[in-house]
């Protein structure tokens, strides 16, 4: 974790591809999630 980083877990409740809301995505798709808190651009993302 670098310097400003801070961790969080929370449930998806939005998906977007390519601006059009999704119910799900598929492996290698550029999606967008609604966070809770701010994500630093480059910041890696895991399903848990």
């Amino acid at each position: 974790m670098r310097d400003g980083e801070t961790l969080f877990e929370q449930n998806v409740d939005s998906i977007q591809v390519e601006h059009e809301k999704k119910d799900s995505a598929n492996k290698g798709e550029v999606v967008g999630l609604k966070t809770q808190e701010v994500v630093k651009e480059g910041a890696e993302v895991y399903k848990v």
